[in-house]
């Protein structure tokens, strides 16, 4: 399986902001804890918005599919930020270092 069977190939462009939105949350003083919180929502929010400037879906649920389609991509793009992210924290830790 490949990752295009679940997140839309349009959509990847959302990965790196996504983690830039993760990594100044990290350097603020925001509590760690909240991060993949707010990194959920802002993928939410970004896919949401991205399938609403291509079409809303015709048809009577046409909007509940829109959201119900922003809110999936969203939160898959979220989480392979995040782990992302700790491939990258982990990796660097592989030698016993606290990176």
């Amino acid at each position: 399986m490949e990752m295009y069977e679940y997140i839309k190939p349009e959509l990847l462009s959302l990965l790196p902001v996504l983690y830039i939105i993760g990594a100044s949350l990290k350097r603020s003083s925001f509590a760690d804890w909240k991060i993949p919180f707010v990194l959920g929502g802002a993928g939410i929010i970004l896919a949401t918005v991205w399938l609403l400037a291509n079409g809303v879906p015709d048809g009577a649920g046409g909007v509940l599919k829109l959201l119900a389609f922003g809110t999936a991509q969203g939160l898959l793009c979220a989480g392979a930020t995040v782990y992302a992210h700790n491939l990258v924290k982990q990796y660097g830790k592989r030698n016993g270092d606290d990176a």
